[in-house]
């Protein structure tokens, strides 16, 4: 196999020069989506209190949305789809690789295997689930609901299932389809 300019093709080259230019890229981005998911936890763990040993999905993966949602607003929608990509799918992704089992995001902290499989599922999965359930709804609705909850439920405990609760009310005709994801 040979490049356009006649030289050889590596195609281990090449997937090791992708694999060390998605993990440059992850490390470049870090600082900021650190900064981001931190300053969403005002809205997401502080704001609006979840148990983070029984439900840590309530406000870890809604967390980590919200520093995607960060990145869309400041630099656009590719910029929020690369983020996406490197650091929720690219982590679901790299641990399932690694062995780590799937499960569901709505677990407590004590039910999953590891870090390796907490961070996939809950940071990464259960973060992949909001921009599914944005689609669905539709920014509108999406946003109406998540300022209805952080309204309804500020400077108190959420019960785990408040959220999906509000997102149903404000969707009816996608509840099933809310189920499903």
């Amino acid at each position: 196999v040979s490049t356009q300019d006649g030289e050889a093709a590596n195609p281990a080259g090449d997937l090791a020069g992708g694999m060390l230019g998605q993990q440059k890229a992850i490390l470049d981005s870090m600082l900021e989506t650190t900064i981001a998911h931190e300053v969403a936890h005002q809205w997401w763990a502080i704001g609006v209190g979840s148990d983070s040993q029984r439900a840590p999905w309530q406000d870890e993966s809604l967390t980590n949305y919200s520093a995607i949602v960060y990145y869309e607003d400041r630099y656009g929608k590719a910029k929020a789809q690369q983020m996406t990509d490197l650091h929720l799918k690219g982590a679901y992704e790299t641990a399932r690789m690694l062995g780590a089992p799937d499960a569901p995001a709505n677990k407590p902290t004590s039910a999953y295997a590891g870090n390796l499989q907490y961070g996939a599922i809950v940071y990464g999965k259960g973060a992949l689930f909001y921009g599914e359930l944005r689609k669905l709804l539709g920014d509108e609705v999406f946003f109406a609901s998540l300022r209805e909850y952080y309204d309804e439920y500020s400077n108190r405990l959420a019960p785990q299932n408040s959220l999906r609760r509000i997102f149903e009310k404000n969707a009816p005709a996608q509840k099933s389809q809310i189920a499903a994801l």
